[in-house]
């Protein structure tokens, strides 16, 4: 499947105040950071027992994102984003000895929801405007080609692409810049990606190919990020 593509720019993950009127539209922009949990890629479609699982994870890397959004309700808020996550990259140690390696990229659509705490409870936070919230969406998870060393040498696998449901839990705070105009946010997301992994294909050692069946590997990441949002 072929890769979709969305327009990203950076600066910085926004909430709205508390005192923004409801039916008011808003766009947002934000940068972030994200670490990995572990995880494990397993072989899928495998004729009999499939082979031991590779357990790694994809290090540190970065996103940026774009959205637009409206306020419902004083507390309540939603927006739909586009984010691209990048400079990932698996390393796993295979069972019998051996290191694995592969970039890691996505890009992914979300639909969110956000409960604004102030604005739920009427209670005075100073320039502080906390949330929580929730999304759901479609990522599109590119893998690019398998890196396998051992003490027979370097070896090459397929890359491989997968589409699937995603998922994300949400907290953080605003700070208001400029009164029901401007907002700057800070939040951390807990952000599962759904299956990334390789294609069947071949995996070529030492001159010698050899067929191989595909991999799957579950990806959740957890994130900080920080930027702005515009009312209008």
């Amino acid at each position: 499947m072929k890769r979709v593509v969305f327009l990203a720019a950076m600066a910085v993950s926004t909430l709205v105040a508390a005192s923004a009127e409801a039916g008011q539209w808003y766009v947002r922009a934000d940068a972030g950071y994200g670490v990995s949990a572990d995880t494990e890629l397993k072989e899928r479609d495998c004729a009999g027992t499939c082979g031991a699982p590779v357990k790694g994870d994809l290090g540190d890397g970065g996103s940026i994102g774009v959205g637009v959004g409206y306020q419902v309700k004083p507390w309540l808020r939603t927006d739909v984003t586009a984010t691209y996550r990048g400079g990932y990259r698996f390393d796993g140690n295979a069972v019998g000895g051996g290191n694995y390696q592969q970039d890691f990229d996505a890009v992914t659509g979300m639909v969110n929801g956000y409960v604004d705490i102030r604005g739920l409870t009427k209670t005075k936070m100073g320039a502080f405007h906390p949330y929580v919230g929730a999304g759901i969406g479609v990522s599109h998870n590119q893998s690019g080609h398998a890196e396998f060393t051992n003490a027979s040498g370097p070896g090459e696998g397929p890359d491989g692409s997968r589409t699937d449901f995603a998922w994300s839990l949400t907290a953080g705070s605003g700070i208001m810049v400029i009164k029901d105009k401007l907002m700057f946010d800070v939040a951390y997301h807990y952000t599962d990606l759904g299956r990334a992994g390789v294609d069947s294909g071949s995996f070529v050692q030492g001159g010698v190919s050899t067929p191989v069946n595909g991999g799957e590997a579950n990806i959740q990441l957890h994130e900080i990020t920080a930027g702005l949002r515009y009312m209008f």
